[in-house]
Formats: structure tokens, sequence, C-alpha cells
């Protein structure tokens, strides 16, 4: 069986994974006008990457969850100070038109 970073997302409730191109049609679609997009928890998806491709678990263990739980507010603090490129969740605010 072919283990990806999608039977991870799987595991644990994620269904869809969507990149600001995507979402901004999606709200487009919608009738909406995006106002902003950002990616947050970049940390968070090397994790999601390397325990999906490179160690070929379903789920993260729970090590790993427990050292992440006690960076997250370090974390947050990086990232909104730094855009980050990428993110294991994408935030995206509309409006109507």
């Amino acid at each position: 069986m072919t283990y990806t970073c999608q039977k991870v997302s799987r595991a644990i409730g994620h269904y869809r994974r969507y990149d600001k191109q995507m979402m901004a049609g999606l709200f487009q679609q919608a009738g909406l006008e995006c106002i902003t997009q950002k990616y947050i928890n970049a940390p968070g998806a090397l994790g999601w990457w390397v325990n999906g491709r490179l160690r070929k678990q379903d789920t993260p263990p729970s090590g790993q969850l427990r050292l992440f739980n006690r960076i997250v507010p370090t974390i947050k603090r990086v990232e909104r100070a730094v855009p980050m490129p990428f993110g294991i969740s994408l935030l995206a605010v509309g409006q109507k038109d």
C-alpha cells in the first residue's frame, strides 16, 4: 500500500486541502471578494510531510504531538510577524461583493 500525506490528513479527519489559488476561486464562485489569505502552522506542515512521506505513518506519533503543543505559542508569535510561504492550514477572509 502506498502511503501519502493525504492518508495522514484523512486519518485525522481532514478530507480537503486548499492552496491560495483554489480558495480564491471558491470565494469568487460564491460571490465573495477575498480580502486576505495566509498560510498558518508551517511546522505542522513539515511534520505532516515527514510522517506521511518519509516515515510512512498514518497518524502523527503522540510524542511529536505533545512537543508541538508546547511550542504552539512560539509558532503563533513567529507567524504573526513573518508571513509563511506554506502551512498546514490556510486562513482566508472574504466579504460579499
